[in-house]
């Protein structure tokens, strides 16, 4: 979990830089909001990726089950 104060922190960038990274990440759906307030987020990794051995596909394991049927998005790998 993470909030904006603390990626700023982490990163070193500016506030409204790292604003619009957790947005695009919540869009991307990478990031889920956990507190539904206005002030003082907390955000939560909704997905982790792993990558199993080199040249073999990517796997997806879902926190809080797969994204909903309207999302399109899905994990995949193109050989390096």
């Amino acid at each position: 979990m993470i909030t904006l104060g603390k990626a700023i922190d982490l990163v070193g960038t500016t506030k409204p830089t790292m604003g619009k990274a957790i947005d695009s990440h919540v869009r991307a759906e990478i990031l889920v909001e956990v507190t539904g307030k206005q002030r003082d987020r907390v955000y939560a990794y909704r997905k982790t990726r792993t990558l199993a051995a080199a040249g073999e596909t990517a796997s997806a394991a879902y926190v809080d089950g797969p994204p909903s049927s309207s999302s399109s998005r899905h994990a995949s790998t193109s050989p390096s």
